[in-house]
């Protein structure tokens, strides 16, 4: 993934993982130093919660790894973001995991919550 810190940046995938449709959604603030990363379930909240993703961001010896809940897209993308319940690194972090022309290596899971109560 390429990272510019210069600007503000929104960018958003729709991802189809067993016949369900899932939102992936990074938001880069310059001004804050901050970037964020979230799933959203299309549906109910509910049934977004039977999801979690796995989030890493790694480097040839280091790692960064985020397990985190899915969560209905029909709650605002900024409540989660500002809620922290979601991927948070700051710019600093992320420049520490950076390779050759400012990319870092990222690997992204969505799977079934075992822990989730029905």
């Amino acid at each position: 993934m390429s990272m510019t810190f210069g600007r503000d940046s929104y960018d958003i995938e729709l991802i189809q993982k067993r016949k369900q449709l899932f939102w992936f959604k990074h938001r880069l603030l310059s001004k804050e130093k901050i970037a964020y990363w979230l799933c959203q379930y299309v549906g109910p909240q509910d049934e977004a919660l039977t999801y979690c993703y796995d989030f890493v961001i790694s480097d040839e010896v280091r790692k960064f790894a985020v397990t985190e809940l899915c969560y209905t897209d029909a709650l605002d993308a900024d409540e989660i973001y500002e809620s922290g319940k979601c991927v948070v690194m700051t710019f600093d972090q992320i420049k520490s995991f950076m390779t050759g022309a400012r990319n870092i290596h990222v690997y992204f899971r969505i799977k079934k919550n075992v822990k989730a109560r029905r």
